[in-house]
């Protein structure tokens, strides 16, 4: 996205400094200055304007990409948005950004998480005690808009397992998990984990992610975290789940309290064209029930073209009742009658 460096004198804030916005023939934005009449010398780098008049779709989040400083440095941002660059409203606040070295690992935290409006300008700014290094690039993620918030849960770990530096959690077994938080109860270190998962206790651990865990204080209000763990865009369904840390990382854990995750996961979405009057079933769980050959789409055409997302109305649900039970949910599977018929013949 274009992006326009604001400049302040000494420790003006970048809030109070006057704009002047130069656009094209288009609308579009070429050029922001400032009426600061700092030399270049005294000038500070305080903020950047993004715009974002382009993005039609609700921003996920911001990526920041930055010419590398030989020390490496560690800031909190904030985050603004705006309709006109005059008003502001503040989206993110004390949002740590950090490429650095810590205990002989590399660690680069250039992700800002966003849930806001449609906002046509973003302002990124930061304390005049704080040194940023030029931006390069900024991009952009978008929300889907079909998909459903996500969703969390949190769980503690049941014991540790008969290996140091194992904690094992029980989940919900019908929980499509494409999302992990760990809370490391360690401050100040860097933990390498691998995370495994099982569908059952008689299957083999499954590996999902090996990932770097910190909670690192920048001694000046700031906390720097790892990113929350992506475990597969499909989500992964396992009944336990296991954090499996290296030897290193078991004996900087010691005794402390055992670790606690978060699990997330994008509820699933029902949709159905009703015929005839109300109440209707919603049978679910049976493993020998394959996907119906229609798609959303199909029964989006059914409805009037105009506004037919917003004629999708909302059900409110009735009590669960049992119906086939507990049998009906376990997967069978079928008898390759003629590969053993062959076999018998030989």
């Amino acid at each position: 996205m274009p992006y326009f460096p604001i400049y302040t004198q000494g420790d003006n804030p970048s809030d109070e400094v006057e704009l002047r916005v130069i656009r094209s023939a288009a609308g579009k934005i070429t050029e922001i200055k400032t009426h600061e009449a700092a030399s270049k010398q005294d000038r500070r780098l305080a903020a950047y304007i993004i715009d974002a008049s382009g993005v039609k779709k609700s921003l996920h989040s911001l990526i920041l990409d930055w010419q590398a400083l030989p020390a490496g440095f560690m800031a909190n941002l904030e985050v603004s948005g705006s309709h006109d660059l005059n008003q502001w409203q503040s989206i993110a606040a004390d949002v740590s950004i950090a490429e650095m070295e810590f205990g002989g690992h590399q660690l680069k935290k250039n992700s800002i998480d966003l849930s806001t409006d449609n906002y046509r300008y973003l302002r990124v700014s930061w304390p005049s005690s704080q040194k940023i290094p030029p931006f390069n690039v900024v991009t952009a993620t978008v929300m889907q808009e079909s998909i459903a918030p996500r969703q969390w849960g949190g769980f503690s770990a049941l014991v540790a397992t008969e290996k140091k530096g194992e904690y094992l959690f029980n989940i919900p077994p019908s929980l499509k998990v494409d999302r992990l938080r760990v809370e490391i109860p360690t401050d100040n270190r860097v933990l390498q984990v691998e995370v495994l998962s099982r569908i059952k206790t008689d299957k083999s651990w499954q590996h999902r992610n090996q990932s770097l865990l910190y909670h690192l204080d920048s001694g000046t209000g700031g906390i720097l975290k790892n990113s929350e763990i992506v475990l597969n865009t499909e989500g992964v369904i396992g009944a336990q789940w296991l954090l499996r840390f290296n030897q290193e990382s078991t004996m900087a854990l010691g005794r402390s309290t055992p670790p606690s995750i978060s699990l997330g996961w994008i509820p699933e979405q029902v949709v159905f064209v009703a015929q005839g009057q109300g109440p209707f079933l919603l049978a679910y769980g049976a493993s020998d029930v394959t996907p119906a050959a229609s798609t959303l789409d199909n029964l989006l055409s059914l409805l009037p073209l105009k506004n037919a997302k917003e004629n999708i109305k909302k059900v409110q649900l009735g009590m669960e009742t049992a119906l086939g039970g507990n049998i009906k949910l376990m997967a069978h599977q079928e008898v390759a009658w003629k590969k053993w018929i062959l076999w018998g013949v030989l």
